[in-house]
């Protein structure tokens, strides 16, 4: 049962199901993959894992301080496969490791920015070209491209982090702090830049993680899903199109079943950016795999006579919303009621023809929802209705 478990996420993973966003949700399944890690004598801190996209199926892993400035690789199955040393840097307070694709390389980049004590005056982020090796070689050496430097307040202000992630839409890095309630786990975002530079940067709060100490994060491929876990929490914010993330850090998030044991550190989307994976701090610690066990597409009812070889369960579920959503009149001229019969709307979202986000209805829980005066324009528009079960795409004409 295991091997074909792990069979399925093998397969899943290579596989991109759907292009656009947000056309999809999401089901995790419950029963998570525990795998053990094997060379426990060389891995007894995990705080970091990302995935290697030189080396597909594999894990770029690295330990807290206390260990040399190496990086580890692991595979799906918990082997280590190799790993090296880091030259050039520290390993003072290895906290989250990210990976990166940027102008057709490969990139890693390492957060030197643990400080339980709050007392450093300036924090650093380790950026690296992905180390393209033998992997029958066991041990290697690899050089950095620059340090990222980057302080609070000139430096007065001090912040412990554990939690780093690239947003490679608008070359930004986002790091959250670690603080002891969800109301002052802030994140903060600073430029990226892959050129070295002597500029110390002054990130910008961007939103706040609605998460207690928060020990790990990673943005999915495509930009619109960010995971954050800590060691009793695992959360995940979805940003639509035309949003930002500071937009989507403003909504509650969804909460993930994790793995029962405590003190999990670290976290990361798979390649396909939706298997997740997640390792934890000491000896004789499995690596956890939070498979997909259902992806559902809602389309538009326009699109749904398109030939697309589509899942049968999939395809059935879009025409049962399709069915149960009543959406009128339609054409408008300033009024539209919608129904969702059986279930309730969360959120709205109006776009343009293109794809601009221009009105935003949140935190609605209604069933029935009856839009007034939205001052549209004479033309057409798409909607996007957040309900439990995904997101229903309608267009709407305005006379």
């Amino acid at each position: 049962m295991y091997k074909i478990l792990l069979l399925k996420l093998l397969l899943l993973s290579s596989i991109s199901l759907f292009a656009q966003y947000p056309n999809y949700s999401i089901e995790y399944d419950s029963n998570i993959i525990e795998t053990p890690v094997y060379e426990a004598t060389l891995l007894q801190e995990m705080s970091g894992i990302c995935p290697s996209r030189r080396y597909p199926g594999h894990f770029w892993v690295h330990n807290d301080s206390g260990d040399d400035p190496m990086i580890y690789l692991l595979d799906t199955l918990g082997n280590l496969v190799t790993y090296g040393s880091i030259n050039g840097v520290n390993n003072k307070d290895w906290e989250d490791i990210v990976s990166f694709e940027k102008d057709g390389k490969y990139y890693l980049m390492i957060g030197a920015f643990g400080d339980n004590n709050t007392k450093r005056t300036q924090y650093q982020l380790v950026l690296i070209e992905e180390p393209e090796i033998d992997l029958s070689t066991k041990e290697w050496n690899h050089d950095i491209i620059y340090e990222i430097k980057y302080a609070y307040q000139g430096g007065s202000q001090s912040y412990n982090h554990e939690s780093l992630a690239v947003d490679l839409d608008n070359d930004q890095i986002f790091v959250i702090t670690k603080r002891g309630s969800a109301k002052n786990t802030t994140i903060f975002s600073m430029p990226l830049s892959l050129t070295p530079t002597s500029t110390v940067h002054e990130p910008v709060e961007i939103g706040r993680a609605d998460i207690d100490a928060a020990t790990g994060m990673d943005i999915s491929d495509d930009n619109h899903r960010a995971i954050i876990i800590s060691v009793e929490d695992l959360i995940e914010y979805t940003r639509y199109e035309g949003e930002t993330w500071s937009d989507a850090f403003s909504r509650v998030p969804r909460r993930i079943v994790r793995p029962s044991t405590g003190r999990t550190e670290a976290v990361c989307y798979n390649l396909d950016g939706k298997t997740i994976h997640i390792v934890r701090e000491g000896t004789n610690h499995p690596m956890f795999i939070i498979p997909v066990l259902k992806i559902v597409e809602i389309k538009d009812d326009d699109d749904e006579n398109k030939d697309e070889d589509k899942d049968e369960n999939v395809t059935s579920l879009q025409a049962e919303f399709q069915k149960r959503l009543q959406f009128y009149p339609n054409p408008s001229q300033g009024v539209v009621n919608i129904e969702y019969i059986g279930g309730v709307i969360d959120q709205i979202f109006i776009f343009n023809l293109e794809g601009k986000l221009i009105r935003t209805y949140t935190d609605m829980n209604q069933s029935k929802v009856t839009l007034n005066k939205t001052s549209l324009s004479k033309g057409i528009y798409m909607i996007s209705l957040k309900v439990k079960e995904g997101i229903i795409k309608k267009k709407l004409m305005m006379n």
